[in-house]
């Protein structure tokens, strides 16, 4: 996830592009797309071409994706939601009081 600042330049440009598609279409569609839907199409479509890039769908790439996904998700827990729950909680005091 953290990696080189010379590819992190080769890339940023289309996920930037990409981001600003996605939150287009999510502004545009009917109420029957949120964020989680297009957003979840666009990292599930990115994901099958990356595996079809790759050789197809196997043991390892399986695994790669799973990976993959799971380290994003617990680093985006780590960094951006836990920060927000705790200010959300400073704020408005704890939920769990009588059971922490």
């Amino acid at each position: 996830m953290y990696i080189g600042t010379n590819v992190r330049q080769r890339l940023d440009k289309e996920i930037e592009a990409l981001a600003q598609a996605v939150s287009k279409s999510v502004s545009t569609a009917s109420v029957e797309y949120s964020l989680a839907g297009i957003a979840g199409y666009a990292v599930s479509k990115l994901f099958a071409r990356v595996v079809a890039l790759r050789g197809g769908v196997s043991d390892a790439n399986i695994a790669s994706v799973f990976g993959t996904l799971e380290s994003a998700k617990q680093e985006f827990s780590r960094k951006v939601a836990g920060p927000f729950f705790e200010r959300q909680r400073n704020m408005n005091g704890e939920v769990f009081a009588e059971l922490i």
